[in-house]
């Protein structure tokens, strides 16, 4: 008698996965297991790393961490990320200083011109600020 195994094959994604593939995975994960910590997953898309919560195997010090950081929960807020928030309030300031002087300029008011130069200038560094913000996002989603 010739045994013949039946063999699952899971598509995730585009990608088959066998069972041979899922006990692999499952003894690699036992045998290594990593630190676990609950996310903070912002309305933006931004997330922060919250409490922690499982000690691995690698790692036996009380309060020391192995440094590999595995999602035990993912928490969604509907507020921004801090970053965000501040792009957001520097934005509402930018438009204040774009009505006031399309306001301005609307009225004709040629005593005016030196309100409307220093309107002109907190836009500049209003958007210097911005720009300074976003790549800092940038930075930071791309070193995590």
């Amino acid at each position: 008698m010739v045994a013949t195994s039946v063999e699952r094959k899971i598509e995730i994604r585009g990608m088959f996965i066998t069972d041979w593939t899922i006990k692999t995975l499952t003894l690699i994960f036992q045998s290594h297991k990593m630190c676990f910590f609950d996310q903070q997953v912002f309305a933006c898309g931004d997330y922060k790393w919250g409490q922690f919560r499982q000690h691995c195997a690698k790692e036996y010090r009380t309060g020391e961490t192995c440094g590999m950081k595995l999602v035990m929960q993912a928490q969604h807020v509907r507020t921004l990320c801090r970053i965000c928030e501040k792009i957001e309030v520097k934005l509402s300031r930018l438009r204040k200083e774009e009505d006031k002087i399309r306001r301005w300029e609307k009225e004709g008011a040629n005593h005016r011109k030196a309100s409307i130069e220093k309107a002109e200038d907190e836009i500049d560094e209003l958007n210097r600020a911005i720009d300074k913000l976003e790549k800092e996002r940038q930075d930071r989603n791309r070193r995590l």
